[in-house]
């Protein structure tokens, strides 16, 4: 491709109309203005990408196989951004080992699936678009057309060998839309000798391949502003070093932005999600910096109340809000959750995002979130058999989050005194007085459930999700392990037991400015603002708030920093 000759730079100003507050008061109009010149760049490439995880390593990747110079900067010191502390998998359709192995992923119900999950009030099968909105039915089409090429290309250049993952179900692979319920997942083949495939394995390998192709990365570097021609085309972006200086970068082909959500941006999350949030897995960096930068040129932004969730344990949510880890599965049998009020409050197997969207159920005789905490009450065979499982410790009381008591009674007292000594950090939580009483009813209704092996208030057990989750039978040794029901077994009838409280807490935000199938922002109006382009969390995600599957959000994430990455390349923004 050409190279880009440096021009004069002027910033273009959008001058929103008058209340509109940063990120994301819709205005009727946008007066343009110049600033004036900004002096000739300090220095060129032909994309800049932003953010250096799963979709910008992804787009900066596919950049320079177009024929690109690419810069990829990273505002923190620590290459790979969340996508390092993820699983590592990522959920891909009709991919070439699924077809390898004779298994057909037809789109219809590909897309069918999508669609019944992430829009079950207007689903339709007879509807052209099923439902959903014809903008966000297009980009399902495009995940459908564009992952599976975007993961060969990977493996093909040995950028990203892919093999298949666990074989672990689509969380919701029970329903009848989805007629390939296991095998979507993919993770990279590891490199390590302990043979770990997981996110920061994936992120090594990608970054050996961005280094690898002759990408220039500079960490340590974040974006302050892009910069606009008269035409309004991004040009180029200003940027704060890591001395403190700005610098400002041109780009012909444009500026590709994968720089996470906001989960760690209170205001952000005041504004948009609204719901309280007690800690977020996605690294310190996530404070939505590309909100504010977008709407400054007139990005319209979407999906700002959503999120990929989990829980996280109450007590490390407050100490420290970039949680070591969410709690991801609980694989064990003898526990259950019971609300503030005692009341047992959701099928504990379900997956990590449905449990935390669960915990906002609003109760509005009393103006409450009765299910915002969770307690986890189990006993000492779990305890044993499930020590160092994520949130059990080694040992049964190994972590100062871990309540005990050798009756249930001393056990709910403790609960209470452990609420209290939180509140200097947070207020206004606390068990209802019947919390002891209706916890004793909970453990009988549980336990005679266990005994039969049927769940008759949350189906526990009952779907492939929860049976594969639990199809890891325990050790053997002093514990019984015989039951009807791979989910379910009775707590003892002796203590002690034990309490973890769970909160509702983030992977991280998914909602941002909007995209269309070729990962161009949108304007208010609709169209693509040439040269400027985003994929990953600080995007409005495809997946509405919904999570079809473990590794749905780097798929979505690296399907679409591959399309921005080349679309950037080429220039195809400005046509």
């Amino acid at each position: 491709m050409g190279r880009f000759k440096v021009p004069e730079l002027n910033r273009r100003r959008v001058l929103t109309a008058a209340g509109a507050a940063i990120a994301g008061v819709s205005t009727a109009s946008h007066a343009k203005a110049n600033a004036g010149p900004v002096g000739r760049a300090d220095t060129e490439t032909d994309v800049i990408v932003v953010g250096s995880g799963a979709a910008g390593s992804v787009a900066a990747l596919f950049a320079r196989q177009a024929g690109a110079r690419v810069m990829l900067v990273e505002k923190s010191s620590h290459y790979g951004g969340t996508s390092s502390k993820s699983g590592g998998g990522y959920w891909i359709p009709n991919h070439f080992l699924l077809r390898a192995k004779g298994i057909a992923d037809p789109k219809p119900d590909f897309l069918k699936y999508l669609v019944r999950v992430a829009y079950p009030a207007s689903y339709d099968p007879e509807d052209a678009t099923l439902g959903a909105p014809e903008a966000r039915y297009r980009l399902y089409e495009t995940f459908y057309d564009r992952s599976g090429e975007m993961v060969e290309e990977l493996h093909r250049t040995s950028a990203l060998k892919s093999k298949e993952y666990v074989p672990l179900p689509d969380y919701y692979s029970h329903l009848p839309e989805n007629k390939v319920p296991q095998g979507r997942l993919l993770c990279s083949i590891t490199h390590s000798a302990d043979g770990s495939s997981g996110g920061d394995e994936m992120m090594w390998q990608l970054r050996r391949a961005v280094l690898a192709a002759g990408v220039d990365v500079r960490m340590e570097t974040a974006a302050k502003e892009l910069v606009q021609d008269d035409s309004g085309r991004v040009i180029g972006l200003e940027l704060s070093m890591p001395g403190g200086e700005t610098t400002t970068v041109a780009a012909e082909g444009g500026v590709v932005f994968a720089s996470g959500g906001f989960a760690h941006n209170a205001e952000l999350l005041d504004r948009f999600h609204g719901k309280p949030v007690f800690g977020a897995c996605a690294l310190p960096a996530s404070t939505g910096d590309f909100i504010p930068i977008a709407t400054k040129v007139g990005a319209r932004l979407g999906n700002t109340a959503s999120a990929w969730r989990g829980q996280v344990v109450l007590d490390e949510g407050l100490l420290y809000p970039a949680v070591p880890s969410d709690v991801w599965f609980v694989p064990f049998d003898s526990m259950f959750f019971v609300n503030r009020y005692g009341h047992r409050c959701v099928n504990e197997h379900r997956s990590y995002h449905e449990r935390s969207l669960a915990q906002y159920r609003w109760n509005p005789n009393r103006a409450e979130y009765p299910d915002l905490l969770n307690f986890m009450i189990y006993d000492q065979r779990t305890a044993e058999l499930q020590a160092g499982t994520m949130p059990i410790p080694p040992t049964p009381t190994g972590a100062e989050y871990v309540i005990s008591g050798q009756t249930l009674d001393e056990l709910a007292g403790n609960v209470g005194k452990h609420l209290d000594a939180l509140k200097t950090r947070i207020s206004g939580l606390a068990c209802a007085p019947e919390f002891a009483s209706n916890l004793k009813r909970s453990f009988d209704r549980f336990n005679a459930f266990a005994r039969t092996g049927k769940d008759e208030d949350f189906q526990r057990g009952e779907t492939d999700l929860e049976r594969f989750v639990n199809s890891s039978p325990p050790p053997a040794g002093k514990w019984d392990n015989q039951k009807k029901n791979s989910a379910l077994y009775p707590l003892q009838e002796t203590g002690p037991y034990y309490c973890i409280i769970l909160a509702p807490g983030l992977l991280d935000t998914n909602g941002g400015p909007e995209i269309d199938t070729e990962a161009r922002i949108l304007g208010w109006n609709g169209q693509p603002i040439p040269g400027l382009y985003g994929a990953g969390n600080c995007v409005a995600s495809p997946a509405h708030d919904c999570y079809w599957a473990g590794g749905s959000t780097l798929a979505l994430a690296m399907t679409f920093g591959m399309i921005a990455g080349r679309n950037a390349a080429s220039g195809r923004g400005a046509k």
